[in-house]
């Protein structure tokens, strides 16, 4: 199983355990999120509320060190320099999109080591459908 390490930064309690939620259902994919609080080494992704003085901190040093970064907005229009960015007050799937369509874009995750990528689900109209 491949593991990756998410740093959260500046995040209340209900925050972390959506994005607690949303490491779970990522597990179908043989791929463990370990959610943890910013450390300044290891993390292969970040989770920022830039709303929060050391969440903004640690904002522009995963910038700078280009870390993939998602931000955790206070409101649902809220963008910071177009990057990724969800409303706190979403849903734990909506996290895990989002940390999907940051993985697509930085760690693109693969089956067994080969170059095809792993089938992921999404719930479409009601419908449940398979994207390639």
């Amino acid at each position: 199983m491949k593991c990756l390490t998410v740093a959260h930064a500046g995040c209340d309690a209900a925050t972390v355990e959506k994005l607690t939620l949303a490491a779970r259902l990522f597990r179908e994919r043989d791929l463990e999120l370990l959610i943890t609080p910013w450390q300044d080494a290891g993390a292969d992704i970040v989770i920022t509320c830039p709303a929060d003085p050391f969440g903004s901190r640690i904002t522009d040093l995963a910038r700078q060190r280009r870390l993939p970064l998602l931000t955790i907005s206070l409101s649902e229009d809220y963008c910071l320099d177009h990057s990724l960015s969800v409303g706190r007050r979403r849903p734990a799937f909506d996290y895990f999109l989002a940390l999907e369509q940051l993985m697509d874009s930085h760690h693109p995750i693969t089956d067994s080591g080969s170059s095809h990528a792993v089938h992921s689900h999404s719930i479409v109209a009601g419908g449940f459908d398979e994207i390639s």
